[in-house]
């Protein structure tokens, strides 16, 4: 039985366009919601989503399993060799847990590190309110990487910014993308709804494109965050 996942870079593409989506055909209905789904991953072998659906289930796993590991892990920076061995090790101690069926999956660290915050607030904030305080970046914002920022760290930093600006200007509808199902028609409108916010939260002449999966995992990450600093702060 093969269940190999392959990690790779995430590629962001940078340039003077106005910042676009990627559009795939017309989206089928699959599931919705906030159902935790804590059982292996079945992989998927067709279908436009059907890698972002093994995705997501799979991060759902592995937060099941190992909610603490993965809230330090995900605690640290990315530059971190206590990272990158971190998200190693979590990724190998459940991978047969956590994943079933034939095939051969590839994605990108960033969207296995989105699918760990998306399964977080999945599970820690999907019945909260839609958090008012905590958008601020705080230590988020820099400060943890220690100069000269390597191109990762460069392209994390803006995409940071980015996802806690469209965060802060729409959060009710970040959380419906985050609590949506991959290719639900709950996803599409979540996007239809945040894209006009997207142009105002990039500096002039930056523009960014990319998938939804990317862009669920980007902002799954703000969200996340702004829900525990908000938690956080109201319990002092």
């Amino acid at each position: 039985m093969k269940r190999n996942i392959l990690l790779g870079c995430l590629v962001l593409l940078f340039g003077l366009s106005v910042p676009a989506i990627a559009q795939s055909n017309r989206l089928n209905e699959y599931g919705g919601g906030s159902r935790l789904i804590p059982r292996a991953a079945q992989i998927i072998q067709s279908g436009p989503n059907a890698a972002a659906i093994v995705l997501q289930n799979f991060g759902e796993c592995i937060v099941a399993r190992r909610v603490s590991s993965t809230e330090q892990l995900l605690a640290l920076p990315i530059s971190a060799t206590a990272y990158e061995k971190g998200f190693r090790r979590l990724f190998s101690s459940v991978g047969d847990s956590c994943l079933e069926g034939d095939g051969t999956l590839e994605f990108s660290d960033s969207l296995l590190r989105g699918s760990l915050f998306q399964a977080l607030y999945r599970k820690k904030f999907a019945r909260a309110d839609i958090p008012s305080t905590g958008f601020n970046l705080g230590t988020d914002s820099g400060s943890d990487y220690v100069p000269p920022w390597s191109e990762v760290v460069r392209q994390h930093l803006v995409l940071q910014q980015f996802s806690h600006c469209v965060t802060q200007a729409s959060a009710n509808d970040v959380r419906k993308l985050v609590l949506s199902s991959p290719g639900s028609s709950l996803e599409e409108a979540a996007v239809v709804a945040l894209s006009p916010k997207f142009s105002s939260c990039f500096s002039v002449g930056t523009s960014l494109k990319m998938t939804k999966p990317a862009l669920r995992a980007m902002l799954a990450e703000a969200l996340y965050r702004v829900s525990v600093r908000a938690v956080t702060g109201a319990a002092k």
